[in-house]
């Protein structure tokens, strides 16, 4: 029970934090900032 608590509060979090960073990424392009949107993408990637 808890487990499968934990799981679903992990997981919403996670679709939270991407649609956060899908966000970002979108106002980015739209301001004309390739380098914010490729330094958010390259952060995501680990490199």
């Amino acid at each position: 029970m808890l487990a499968k608590t934990v799981k679903n509060k992990v997981e919403a979090r996670q679709r939270e934090y991407w649609e956060e960073i899908s966000v970002d990424i979108e106002n980015a392009v739209k301001d004309h900032d390739p380098a914010t949107a490729f330094q958010i993408i390259r952060r995501l990637r680990g490199n």
